[in-house]
């Protein structure tokens, strides 16, 4: 108690000489509840009969063997008995583990004089809310698992009496629900011999009223990417959490969000593992995933709901991720990202489950800086980490990657991204240079009008850079709540980060690509250039104009109708060329503009050059015709222009210091050219 008597002095010193971000109540001297009979007591510990009798029914059947979850008592997700008391050991056995325990716990210190949630909704949802009340819940409960301090239990048991005295949990934004389901199911297990009756009652029953009764209809059930995850996620541990006291409704519950897991889940994975969604909502939807799936395999075995032999492109996904991060220390921000590295901790399920610690090669980057927690996508479930990871993989330097170019030939029926992801030494250095294209389908959930887009590290600075995604609730409003339409005509398209005009990419005559355009990789290049880091993606569909295009195809790939991209590496790796093909169809003369949005001081220096100054460092641009027929064409003139990246609408995001590099030409009838920009140190 020692230890909460200076806690609360401290906070108190603190409010009276700077003020708190939140209020500081009074916190009472907590009381061990007695919880010695299951049905009885109540809010103030007296016998009540409030609490729903366990079910003593015969043990469903369904696709696990659920008689194991009859013989798993309370703490059984992620964590059972006999594992708390091992991590309490564990965690003290190296550096890192202690100081994320120790950072958990500083931050419990600080939950206990938080006022209660407030059911607030803000864009339309509380997931806000929702997400507060799972990172407290959780992290309070870890701490009193860990440290036996009464504090933590009674501050977490006011939250869980809080959040589930809301009048629901906003099942209109389901992914409100899950999370704060989570939570509460969480926080149920894990304290659940010293809760109160009443509490635990009161959490099973709105588990059941909020969450439960209310997933029919729910469209997370065939969604195929992050909503999936997360909703499936939190049903099943919800399930696991209140078993006991109505085995059919759970077993229910579960078996509904396998077989909806399994058969739509899996597809945002394609078969090479690229996320069709991209870096961020990886995190989001894979850390529900495997959450739920180590909660899963605590109870039933190793993969015994059978999730991680279900696809191939999920067993592949940890190595797409491992090359998403550039030597910028940025990542490759196609779809609604950001570029700002955070560390991702499903990489340590991987890792364990494959046997593979260079997995950890990015992580590890961020534990040696200390900022694992303070970069950490999703740490609201930082308390799972202990329960995926294999601490034999915790010291050491892992094995530098080996592979420089990854690549993907995922992209039709919305499963997966096309993409080329190369890295010239992986030393994640100066010397290091990153390479990142996109393509696929336009219209697929939270992607851009960004078919062929790239990003490019050289010299430790991202050149080439994606703009990544506009603030949510504004942007909807300001467009009239068509951010999520991804048809032809939705207003979505006149966001200028979201629109090709605000990517790295080829426009031709002024229009926006259609949203049903698709840039493919060409798996021939590959298998035509060995050991060249590189690829080729063709596009399909760039021009609104339907049958009447404007841009014919390069002439060896007839079946597609726009430009056709080859990014490529030379001279002995030092410098990156991208080359675009065009022909112009009959009869027509269209204006093709070429842009790429950068960070950098830009500067034209003449009619083929541009220079770029970013970070102490210069990278020069050399833009060439027809490079492939060794000369140029002197009939033929590019218009080297730089503008700020700022779109037309008031309500576009600023970008500031962000500028756009582009040319403009006009190719004439059935003409055929191609242009290529070398990335380099040096002027060619």
């Amino acid at each position: 108690m020692k230890r909460f008597i200076l806690l609360a002095f401290s906070i108190l010193l603190v409010a009276s000489l700077c003020g708190c971000q939140e209020p500081v109540p009074d916190v009472p001297t907590p009381v061990k509840p007695n919880t010695g009979n299951n049905n009885s007591g109540n809010q103030n510990g007296g016998t009540t009969g409030v609490e729903t009798p366990d079910d003593t029914s015969a043990t469903p059947t369904g696709s696990l063997d659920y008689s194991k979850l009859d013989a798993a008592p309370h703490p059984r997700i992620l964590y059972n008995e006999n594992d708390w008391k091992e991590l309490k050991t564990k965690i003290l056995s190296t550096e890192f583990t202690k100081y994320i325990h120790q950072t958990i716990l500083e931050n419990c210190d600080k939950y206990i004089g938080y006022t209660d949630l407030k059911y607030t909704l803000s864009g339309g949802s509380i997931l806000g809310v929702s997400r507060n009340a799972l990172t407290r819940i959780t992290q309070l409960a870890y701490a009193y698992r860990m440290t036996g301090q009464y504090p933590y239990l009674a501050k977490a048991e006011r939250l869980i009496n809080n959040v589930c005295e809301f009048s629901d949990w906003h099942h209109d934004h389901f992914l409100d629900v899950a999370e704060m389901a989570t939570g509460v199911a969480i926080g149920l297990d894990w304290l659940y011999n010293d809760l109160k009756p009443a509490t635990r009652e009161l959490a099973r029953r709105k588990i059941e009223d909020y969450a439960f009764s209310r997933t029919k209809g729910q469209s997370f059930l065939k969604n195929k990417a992050n909503w999936n995850q997360v909703c499936n996620g939190g049903m099943i541990i919800s399930a696991l959490a209140m078993y006991e006291k109505d085995k059919a409704r759970a077993v229910e519950m579960i078996e509904q969000s396998l077989a909806s897991n399994k058969q739509y889940g899996y597809t945002a994975y394609g078969d090479s593992g690229a996320y069709n969604e991209g870096y961020l909502y990886w995190g989001y939807g894979t850390t529900y995933q495997v959450v739920m799936m180590c909660a899963l395999e605590k109870i039933f075995g190793d993969d015994a709901a059978g999730l991680y032999s279900h696809s191939k492109g999920f067993q592949k996904t940890a190595e797409w991720m491992l090359h998403m991060l550039g030597p910028s220390r940025k990542a490759f921000n196609y779809a609604d990202a950001d570029e700002e590295w955070m560390g991702k901790f499903p990489m340590w399920y991987f890792a364990r489950k494959q046997n593979d610690p260079s997995l950890l090669y990015v992580e590890k980057m961020l534990i040696k800086e200390r900022k694992y927690c303070e970069e950490l996508d999703e740490y609201r479930l930082i308390v799972a980490l202990f329960a995926m990871m294999n601490f034999d993989h915790i010291e050491g330097e892992p094995a530098k990657p080996t592979k420089q170019l990854w690549w993907a030939p995922d992209g039709d029926n919305n499963t997966g991204v096309p993409q080329v992801l190369i890295h010239t030494d992986w030393t994640m250095s100066e010397s290091d240079k990153f390479l990142g294209i996109v393509g696929g389908r336009s219209n697929r959930t939270h992607a851009h009008l960004d078919g062929g887009s790239f990003v490019y590290d050289a010299y430790g600075v991202r050149w080439a850079m994606d703009l990544g995604r506009p603030t949510y609730s504004d942007t909807n409003t300001a467009i009239g709540g068509q951010l999520w339409d991804y048809g032809k005509n939705s207003k979505r398209w006149d966001v200028f980060r979201l629109n090709n005009f605000g990517h790295n990419v080829v426009t031709i005559n002024g229009t926006k690509h259609n949203s049903t355009s698709k840039a493919f990789i060409s798996p021939t290049w590959f298998d035509e250039n060995p050991g060249k880091l590189g690829g080729q993606f063709s596009m399909y569909g760039y021009n609104f104009n339907g049958s009447d295009h404007d841009v014919a195809a390069h002439n060896n790939f007839p079946q597609y109708d726009s430009p056709t991209r080859v990014a490529e590496f030379i001279n002995n790796n030092e410098d990156m060329m991208i080359t675009d093909w065009m022909t112009a169809c009959p009869g027509k003369s269209p204006v093709v503009r070429w842009t790429m949005v950068t960070p950098s001081t830009v500067t034209i220096v003449d009619d083929t050059h541009v220079k770029l100054e970013q970070g102490g460092q210069t990278l020069y641009m050399t833009f060439v015709i027809n490079h492939d027929k060794g000369t140029l064409d002197p009939s033929k003139k590019l218009t080297l222009m730089t503008y700020p990246a700022k779109g037309p609408n008031s309500w576009d995001e600023p970008n500031t210091g962000i500028e756009i590099v582009a040319y403009e030409l006009q190719l004439a009838p059935e003409e055929t050219m191609n242009v290529s920009v070398i990335f380099s140190k040096n002027m060619y």
